[in-house]
């Protein structure tokens, strides 16, 4: 029996990616030459759409060009860049000026291994496509860095399907278990030594999706059981940890803690440590706490120096 996982992946849209693969090897065998046209004549009413990159990048900010500049994902194809625009509901794949060309010139079997290696990104952006799809409220998120774009949770998700894919080539299951159970192999991949410098929380979310899409992508029942296990019990144990945490947290107005100060504590560096909060702000009760040791602590090195001649 499978344990009951919150916040359960979601799985990219395999179908989707199969027949965009028909119609790519359907443009090849027609000799067109305008596979760009022809492609987006037959890709637009799955909502897929091929997209000129220099007008593409001309859309982009300063800071995003310099991001996306040197993108080439598929240089054999010139495919630049995958991505989902939400607000258009749109599948893109950025193509440079070379495509055509590319396309033509390539033969069909190296064509179908170059679209093999599509997956991983076609897949991420699918299960951004779905995301959308089940959200109530409309969500277009502005990220003002890129460490704001890898904490997005939805972002999380489909990241950890794309580390997955990825060293699925190059690793055996039981190797890439271990992988996310040892931190001191997060130099294997350039997401897990990413989402392993953002530390704990974030680290923690793109394990737990790692691990989910580790177990889909297994045939293997006894093995599966064996992942699940593993898994169910290492977050078991983090959600009774995170439930004791709230348990323990308290939170008031800056009002309320003037009337919260334990017995022992100096009145006056109490009122100092409340002082450094606004007024009408909710703040953390151990959050004063932390701040009157803080202020003792510097209170009494000061002394240390100063007050013994």
């Amino acid at each position: 029996m499978r344990a009951k996982l919150i916040n359960e992946i979601l799985n990219p849209d395999i179908e989707l990616f199969n027949q965009f693969k028909e119609i790519v090897n359907e443009v090849k065998d027609s000799d067109t030459n305008d596979p760009f046209y022809e492609l987006n004549q037959k890709l637009n009413p799955l909502n897929i759409f091929l997209i000129d990159f220099k007008q593409h990048f001309d859309t982009l900010d300063p800071n995003e060009q310099k991001q996306f500049f040197n993108s080439n994902m598929i240089p054999k194809l010139g495919i630049r860049i995958c991505g989902f625009d939400s607000n258009l509901k749109q599948l893109q794949i950025i193509v440079d000026k070379s495509f055509d060309d590319k396309f033509i010139k390539i033969t069909k079997t190296k064509l179908n291994n170059l679209l093999n290696k599509i997956w991983s990104a076609f897949g991420h952006e699918t299960i951004h496509m779905q995301q959308v799809n089940k959200m109530k409220v409309k969500q277009n998120p502005e990220f003002k860095s890129m460490e704001d774009y890898y904490r997005n949770k939805q972002e999380v998700m489909a990241m950890a399907f794309s580390f997955i894919e990825e060293v699925s080539q190059f690793y055996s299951k039981e190797e890439i278990l271990n992988i996310l159970r040892n931190s001191n192999y997060s130099h294997i991949h350039p997401l897990l030594s990413t989402y392993k410098i953002m530390g704990s929380s974030t680290y923690k979310m793109f394990t737990k999706y790692a691990y989910q899409y580790l177990i889909n992508k297994n045939d293997d029942n006894e093995m599966n059981e064996k992942f699940e296990s593993y898994l169910s019990k290492r977050f078991k144990k983090q959600e009774e940890r995170n439930k004791k945490l709230d348990q323990n947290r308290i939170f008031i107005s800056k009002e309320e803690a003037y009337n919260l100060k334990p017995a022992e504590f100096n009145n006056d560096i109490w009122l100092r440590s409340l002082d450094t909060f606004d007024d009408g702000q909710i703040i953390e009760l151990k959050d004063v706490i932390k701040t009157y040791h803080n202020l003792l602590k510097a209170k009494m090195q000061i002394y240390g120096k100063y007050g013994k001649r």
